[in-house]
């Protein structure tokens, strides 16, 4: 999976439930930009995030129009949960 990101310009993570998103801690630590469903997970995971409506095909191809024009170029996205991650993984191997 991590072989796909390195030769992708973005993840486009349209999903309705995801709780931790995995895949988007994936993407971003590959430097890749994260075009996200409008839901609260998404404001947890990254600070900047590139929202869409998940349930409108119009919003989706809206931002990747956008970003593909060069429209958040000037984003930085970042994880929130670095810290969080890193404190799990000290409880587990306490």
């Amino acid at each position: 999976f991590i072989k796909l990101l390195s030769h992708s310009r973005a993840l486009v993570f349209p999903s309705f439930t995801e709780t931790f998103g995995l895949t988007v801690v994936e993407a971003v630590q590959c430097n890749l930009p994260v075009l996200i469903s409008d839901r609260p997970y998404a404001y947890d995971l990254l600070e900047n995030p590139i929202v869409f409506d998940p349930e409108d095909p119009e919003s989706i191809s809206e931002q990747m129009r956008l970003f593909l024009n060069g429209n958040y170029i000037n984003i930085i996205q970042r994880l929130k949960t670095d810290n969080k991650i890193n404190q799990l993984i000290e409880l587990l191997i306490a």
